[in-house]
């Protein structure tokens, strides 16, 4: 029986996960992001809910670590090559656009009556948009690679680069402004610099090394929870410099960005993020006062229409001012228009501060302020982040995007993409096919798990990934959703049927080529998604026959006749025995999209007593039957409607793979 502590724990568990599963659930059929259902369980779950989840505390706490963990993943995903395609325009327009933002919702919070120097507080933290729910909406309507996409994706990260300033400002701000408050934010801020400098060095020169070490390990689990280890870790470590936490996840996450680990990091830190993320939003949830929205809805939606408003018009002028198009500032202005996640984390700091002891934090009149404005801003925030989908979603309508806007790529990269293959794992398989893509010129990327293989592949040019090939970051960072081909030369199973699946997921037109070492999980390959599986030892078999035969002074082409229908019979263990009479009718394509296959009817087979005729093969599979023969193979004979059906009797149909595979169905049930 569980103690109470442990009940004390485990119920608001199961309920918020529970909850939080139906409602994405149903926020899903309507394509709208589960962010926005983890928030909304929040509300619904919470104290001015139903009411399941009296004390957040609890909650709280290990949303604690979510948002290390979002703003870890945040950091990592900068990475110098991302920034580098921003150009100049981004970064001009992502300073002006919280410049003009702060300063607009400055001022008109100084002219509704608050301070001017809480105004400046809560104008810096609501210039903040959502990057969880912007960049969800632009990689579901494809527009992440066009003009207004990486401008959007610019701002966003100018944004993020300033999470770490603000949290740092925040709690200066609630204090009286005077010169020993601003010495003290000066050494705050050479704290904050002088610790990124010193995690970008330990980055270029410590911590590659001891991934290397535990890379060679070839332990994923230890990775991982070095990689975790590592980023919490710093966490830890600014705070005791007298940082935020925050700050140190976010920084570590930015030392690591350009990392070859970078991706496998991605991956193998997702699951932990994807958890501790959700109670993050949910926690947002609970903050949400469904009393005061109810008392005060007339403030609530007035002010939320005017920090949208005010939100809009900044980053469109601070767009238009980098001398983009009207249409890429309006696109942005729409985009950006929302107060973001990490808004919540700054306000509920400042908000904590704010409500201690007048004493220990200067003006002791913004306590009845922040009573009022702290639940105003927080319903507005999550209006406006519900509201975002939709006009994310109504965009394109909206503006008409331009096929010129959206040319991203340089001219023949997709193409060269769209001609590429993967290669999973690097062993004396893969070293051949590389050299047989290398004669034809084919793009090809290999993806490794073994550090050494990929930075000596690295170093004589070819396109080599770190990671592991079943994770979608990784098959992400291969440009899965561009290649034609994905070989997995890699022996264990169960990676390659997750990797077919994940392939499958991200692209469903790539061709999924899988090796087996064991006739018994070749059917479980091909479920998984595979296009083709390479049975080993079949394979060995048709090397030796091909040389027998060879010796045998057998043609070349009857040598290909013979090994391309015995591969077709290991591959369909329902068919007859093979003979001569198989290979003279000829077992191969002989139309565009059709097959001639031999199907021998067995004595438990509905068909068998019934004539052609009343077998309804053609009505019900759409497959002609060219002739009837004896299981020996002789005496074919033309398909007589009359003739009556035996277990002795093989069919040579015509049909296509969609009508054959329903012949093999009817034939089983």
């Amino acid at each position: 029986m569980a103690a109470p502590a442990e009940a004390s724990i485990l119920q608001p568990l199961v309920v918020l996960l529970g909850v939080g599963m139906m409602l994405a659930f149903i926020f899903h059929k309507f394509k709208l992001p589960s962010v926005l259902a983890y928030i909304f369980t929040g509300v619904v779950i919470g104290p001015y809910g139903f009411k399941l989840i009296q004390d957040p505390a609890l909650v709280k706490a290990m949303a604690e670590i979510g948002i290390l963990f979002l703003l870890f993943m945040v950091g990592m995903e900068l990475s110098v090559a991302k920034l580098k395609q921003l150009r100049f325009q981004a970064p001009i327009a992502g300073v002006l656009q919280l410049i003009l933002s702060t300063g607009f919702i400055t001022l008109a919070l100084w002219l509704l009556g608050l301070p001017v120097q809480l105004a400046f507080l809560l104008g810096s933290i609501l210039a903040l948009s959502s990057t969880a729910i912007v960049l969800k909406g632009l990689e579901d309507g494809a527009e992440m690679d066009t003009v207004h996409g990486r401008m959007i994706l610019g701002i966003l990260i100018l944004q993020d680069l300033s999470i770490v300033p603000l949290m740092t400002l925040v709690s200066a701000l609630t204090q009286p402004l005077d010169a020993d408050i601003l010495v003290q934010i000066g050494l705050v801020l050479l704290k904050a610099f002088l610790f990124l400098a010193a995690s970008v060095l330990l980055s270029l020169k410590l911590i590659p090394k001891i991934l290397d070490k535990i890379a060679a390990l070839h332990h994923k689990e230890v990775f991982t929870l070095s990689v975790v280890g590592i980023g919490l870790g710093s966490a830890l470590l600014t705070g005791m410099l007298g940082l935020s936490y925050e700050a140190g996840a976010f920084i570590a996450g930015l030392a690591l960005s350009g990392s070859v680990y970078t991706r496998q990091v991605v991956a193998d830190s997702r699951p932990f993020r994807d958890v501790f993320a959700t109670l993050f939003f949910v926690s947002v949830g609970l903050m949400v006062n469904v009393e005061f929205l109810a008392a005060h809805w007339p403030a609530v939606f007035g002010i939320t229409v005017l920090l949208m408003t005010l939100k809009f018009v900044g980053t469109a002028l601070a767009v238009l001012c980098t001398r983009l198009p009207l249409k890429t500032a309006l696109w942005a202005g729409l985009s950006l228009f929302q107060i973001g996640e990490f808004s919540f984390i700054l306000l509920e700091r400042s908000m904590e501060s704010i409500y201690m002891p007048p004493g220990e934090i200067g003006p002791s009149e913004w306590s009845g302020h922040i009573s009022y404005w702290g639940p105003l801003l927080i319903n507005a925030i999550v209006i406006s982040m519900f509201i975002t989908p939709v006009v994310l979603k109504a965009l394109p309508r909206l503006l008409h995007r331009s096929s010129v806007e959206g040319d991203a790529s340089p001219a023949g990269e997709e193409d060269t993409l769209a001609d590429q293959v993967i290669i999973a794992g690097y062993g004396p398989v893969a070293k051949n096919l590389v050299s047989a893509l290398g004669m034809q010129n084919v793009a090809y990327t290999v993806i490794e798990m073994n550090m050494n293989t990929v930075k000596d592949l690295q170093r004589q040019g070819v396109s080599a990934l770190f990671g592991d090939v079943s994770r979608s970051e990784i098959l992400k960072g291969a440009h899965i959703h561009a290649a034609k081909i994905l070989l997995l030369t890699i022996p264990d199973v169960h990676t390659t049927e997750v990797a077919i699946q994940a392939a499958k997921r991200l692209n469903p037109q790539v061709q999924c080529v899988a090796r087996s070492r064991f006739q018994n999980t070749i059917e479980k390959l091909y479920a998984a998604g595979a296009d083709l599986v390479i049975y080993e030892e079949f394979e060995t078999s048709a090397g030796m026959m091909l040389n027998t035969l060879s010796l045998l002074e057998t043609p070349v082409d009857r040598i290909q006749q013979i090994i391309g229908v015995i591969r077709e019979q290991q591959q369909r263990t329902d068919r007859i025995p093979l003979n001569g009479a198989q290979l003279d009718y000829g077992r191969m394509s002989t139309l565009t999209n059709h097959k001639i296959e031999w199907i021998a009817l067995h004595d438990k087979c509905h068909l068998v007593g019934k004539t052609l005729a009343e077998s309804n093969l053609r009505h019900d599979t759409g497959v002609n039957v060219l002739s009837i023969i004896h299981a020996d193979g002789q005496n074919p004979q033309a398909p007589n409607p009359q003739h009556q059906l035996t277990d002795q009797d093989v069919l040579v149909v015509l049909g296509t793979v969609e009508q054959l595979q329903k012949l093999e169905t009817l034939l089983s049930s």
